[in-house]
């Protein structure tokens, strides 16, 4: 039984998304929100659709959806929370410091190959750190398709005063020793090593095998509809928990934890701790994979920009 409309009074439309700009994205088609209401106080019901035929998104072999395409609907969803039921100001750069997905239930995101996939995430505030000019805030949430848990979402944002944050990022960028030209790495693994079959998706190449065998360069391709939807001053979030997890299935691959790339994302928990510089390469870094009982594997994965750590964390496949 679906109660979480009843935390809200009503029911959710899917019949459009919400405009753009609260959903921080530029296209409308890269919209995945369709609407949203209050259900108490720091809590909101969001509703999503996920479209069949995304050139990101579906880009996968026959099998489930991706559960990175709930994610990205997660995320798109924090903002709208944000915006609409929490009184931030659109127009405020965000950070993100921590982002974590597990999947519940895994025939949840079974693919009839005949409906879009819907659903809804009920998102409350966990933790909060507000001052004038800026702040930070916890939010949980659990998404439901076909009203039954199927996903949890927890993250970690953080917000300030366009002054600040530019204060910050000057700052920050006077301390790295950045390349005078924006760097781009142009070689790709083959999308099937990476379970994907457009190149253009794949966003991790080789590295000289002497550095190490779980070793990668994130490729950065500045064209990409969905990565680069608009502008960034840094190397978004989204495109990096790509790379980790195109890390992961290489590195678990090769070491014959998995014996295939076309695995489901079982769960993903990772922290950043600097944003990644366009003007300088950026590479993975994966430990030895550790299977569960239960056929699972985990990766231990980070990024690495100027010998330092951007993000790290643990991605979870299963095969």
């Amino acid at each position: 039984m679906n109660t979480a409309p009843a935390l809200a009074g009503r029911a959710l439309s899917h019949s459009r998304t919400v405009p753009r700009e609260i959903a921080h994205r530029r296209a409308v088609s890269e919209v995945f929100v369709t609407d949203s209401v209050a259900c108490g106080a720091d809590a909101a019901l969001l509703g999503f659709q996920i479209p069949r035929a995304h050139s990101l998104w579906a880009d996968r072999p026959a099998g489930p959806h991706d559960a990175f395409a709930v994610g990205e609907a997660a995320r798109q969803a924090a903002f709208v929370f944000f915006h609409e039921h929490l009184d931030l100001a659109v127009g405020l750069p965000f950070s993100m410091q921590r982002w974590e997905l597990a999947v519940l239930e895994p025939e949840s995101l079974r693919d009839d190959e005949r409906a879009p996939l819907e659903g809804e995430i009920h998102y409350r505030v966990t933790g909060r750190q507000v001052s004038a000019v800026r702040g930070s805030m916890t939010i949980e949430g659990t998404v439901r398709i076909d009203g039954r848990p199927a996903l949890r979402i927890a993250s970690e944002v953080a917000w300030a005063s366009r002054r600040d944050y530019q204060a910050l990022r000057d700052y920050q960028r006077g301390r790295k020793p950045l390349e005078t030209t924006p760097y781009e790495a142009t070689a790709r693994y083959a999308p099937e090593t990476v379970g994907r079959r457009d190149p253009r998706n794949v966003v991790v190449g080789p590295l000289d095998d002497a550095v190490g065998p779980g070793h990668h360069r994130l490729v950065v391709d500045l064209s990409h509809p969905a990565f680069f939807d608009h502008s960034y001053d840094h190397v978004p979030g989204p495109l990096m928990l790509e790379g980790l997890r195109q890390t992961a299935l290489l590195t678990a691959c090769r070491s014959g934890a998995l014996t295939t790339p076309s695995a489901q994302l079982q769960g993903v928990a990772v922290r950043f701790t600097d944003f990644a510089e366009f003007e300088g390469p950026v590479d993975f870094r994966a430990e030895a994979p550790v299977p569960a009982p239960d056929g699972s594997v985990a990766v231990t994965v980070a990024v690495v920009q100027f010998d330092a750590v951007v993000a790290q964390g643990e991605i979870t496949l299963r095969p």
